[in-house]
C-alpha cells in the first residue's frame, strides 16, 4: 500500500510470513497511527477478506483524497460500498475531493453498486471525474444500458473486461 500527501510518501509492504487477512488488517490499520486528512493518493495492492478490516473507517478521515487506486482487489465491493453515502447512515460523503477511482481487479464488479455509489456521490456534490474499472481474470460480462447509465454519473469512464 502507498498513500501520500503535502509532507511526503509512505510505502507499506507485507513479508512473507504475513497471510493477506491478516496484512490487510495490519497495514491499514496502521493508518489510525497517522494524520491522513491530507493524504492525497492512497495505492492498495491486495486485500484481505471483507470481514477483517473496515475500508470505511481507513477512507473517512481521508477528506483530501483525491486518487483511489485497487489493484489485485478480491472484494472491490467492500471499497465501492465505503465510498457510497447512500449506504451510511448518517448520509456522510467519504472523501469527499476523491476525483478519480482506478480498480483493476481480479474479482467481479457489481456494476449496479458501482452506478449508485456514483449518482449517490454526484447528488452531494462529489461526482468522479475518472473511474476505471478493469478486470483481468474474468467476471460477469455487464449489459451496455448499465455501462451508458454509469456514464451518467461520471466525466470519464474506462471500462473493460
Amino acid at each position: 500500500m502507498e498513500f501520500s500527501g503535502p509532507n511526503g510518501e509512505v510505502v507499506m509492504e507485507l513479508t512473507t510470513k504475513a497471510t493477506l487477512d491478516d496484512g490487510a488488517r495490519m497495514v491499514l490499520g496502521s493508518l489510525a497511527q497517522f494524520d491522513t486528512s491530507k493524504t492525497e493518493l492512497l495505492e492498495i495492492n491486495f486485500t484481505g477478506h471483507p470481514s477483517s478490516y473496515s475500508p470505511y473507517d481507513t477512507l473517512l478521515p481521508m477528506n483530501g483524497l483525491h486518487t483511489l487506486q485497487l489493484h489485485q482487489c478480491t472484494s472491490p465491493d467492500i471499497f465501492i460500498r465505503a465510498l457510497d453515502p447512500s449506504k451510511c447512515l448518517s448520509g456522510v460523503v467519504v472523501c469527499p475531493k476523491l476525483e478519480k477511482l482506478d480498480m483493476r481487479n481480479k474479482a467481479a464488479v457489481d456494476i449496479k453498486d458501482v452506478i449508485g455509489m456514483a449518482a449517490a456521490r454526484e447528488s452531494r456534490g462529489a461526482t468522479l471525474n475518472f473511474l476505471r474499472i478493469i478486470h483481468r481474470w474474468g467476471g460477469s460480462t455487464s449489459a451496455q444500458s448499465d455501462v451508458l447509465e454509469l456514464k451518467k454519473h461520471v466525466f470519464r469512464l474506462e471500462w473493460r473486461q
